[in-house]
């Protein structure tokens, strides 16, 4: 019998590397079709819940992961959440390689008109992961609770109470968020959207504090250093960014 930890492993690489075989054919100015996104989004929603049941599987289920428990104190609901934000992390880090590469091809040539796959392709498989990341937000949410004894609508009412904000935002960015890039620009402003991928760059630096936290590592110079990265990272990001875009306008 295979192993639980391979088949997560094969889940994570398989999915990814079948998006990726998925694409890879196609001319830089190819549209993706509706049956392709849809498996794509398929594909996306298998990786990122694949990678957060491995990351758990790890910490939970080998002696490694125990090792490491131990050593940091750390208890069920700061492991789902380090594996919450691993995979966060993860997500950005494919967004700004998808980032890269639009702007790379559609900002060198027609500021508007210009265009590349990966734009539509990465909408299909990221929109997967705001979903996914509502169920995984609640699964840390309801491992800190002990008041309901299994009752999971009232954990669910309770997560749905405490974070509306968050789970509003994915839900926009999930679904109109997604169209816009998809379908309701019109193919239009490829450069643009290649900037909005790179808004991601600080996410794995705001994901590595929120870890070094749980780790208590909050005196450390590795937590200080990341946090200067942070900001600079933000600082161009979400601020400088901006600006820059409507002078290439």
């Amino acid at each position: 019998m295979v192993p639980p930890a391979s088949l997560l492993l094969m889940s994570v690489l398989g999915s990814i590397g079948m998006a990726a075989g998925s694409v890879l054919l196609l001319g830089p100015e190819d549209r993706i079709s509706l049956t392709r996104g849809v498996w794509l989004s398929l594909l996306g929603l298998i990786f990122f819940v694949s990678l957060f049941d491995l990351l758990n599987h790890v910490a939970l289920s080998t002696s490694v992961g125990h090792m490491f428990r131990k050593k940091y104190e750390l208890t069920l609901a700061e492991v789902l959440d380090i594996s919450n934000k691993t995979v966060s992390a993860v997500q950005a880090l494919l967004s700004c390689v998808t980032g890269t590469v639009v702007c790379v091809w559609s900002c060198t040539r027609n500021f508007l008109r210009s265009s590349h796959f990966m734009s539509e392709a990465y909408a299909w498989f990221g929109a997967a992961y705001f979903f996914y990341d509502i169920w995984s937000m609640y699964r840390v949410h309801s491992s800190h609770d002990r008041n309901y004894h299994g009752c999971r609508l009232a954990r669910l009412k309770d997560y749905l109470t405490k974070q509306p904000v968050i789970v509003l935002h994915h839900l926009f960015i999930g679904s109109f968020g997604f169209l816009v890039i998809v379908y309701l620009r019109g193919g239009l402003g490829d450069c643009v959207f290649g900037f909005v991928y790179l808004m991601e760059l600080s996410t794995p630096f705001v994901s590595f504090r929120g870890i070094l936290s749980r780790l208590k590592m909050k005196s450390s110079q590795l937590y200080v250093i990341n946090g200067l990265v942070m900001l600079v990272t933000f600082f161009f990001c979400r601020v400088v960014m901006f600006p820059y875009v409507f002078y290439l306008y």
